[in-house]
Formats: structure tokens, C-alpha cells, sequence
């Protein structure tokens, strides 16, 4: 999968549709814009490798999001 992009605001992640929630879920690095994104740490839990957004990723990022 190439890169995803899912924007979603901090109040909104109940806005997530199951397929996104799930895209997320099994990306192998997520990228958050805002580091202290309530989504953030309900996906460390789930074992998926989150980092701050510090630069524009490339688009073929295999399974990043």
C-alpha cells in the first residue's frame, strides 16, 4: 500500500470509517502532524510505530500512513 493520507482533526476520530481505522491499524508507520493526537496512543498500543510529521513524506512509502 502507498502512502496513506487520512485528515482527521483531534476532535474528529470518531469520524474514522471502520476501512481507514483498519488502514491505520496494520500501516507500519503512522505520521501525525500534531504529536499529541488522541489517536496516537491507541495505535502504540496496538504495536504500530508512530512519529511526529517533521518533513513531506514521499508518496511510495510502502505502508506508511
Amino acid at each position: 500500500m502507498p502512502l496513506l493520507v487520512v485528515c482527521l482533526a483531534a476532535q474528529d476520530t470518531d469520524l474514522l470509517t471502520l476501512g481507514e481505522l483498519e488502514a491505520l491499524s496494520a500501516a507500519r508507520c503512522v505520521l501525525f502532524e500534531d504529536p499529541s493526537h488522541p489517536l496516537r496512543p491507541r495505535l502504540e498500543a496496538a504495536g504500530v510505530e508512530c512519529r511526529a510529521l517533521a518533513d513531506e513524506p514521499g508518496a511510495g512509502l510502502d505502508g506508511w500512513a
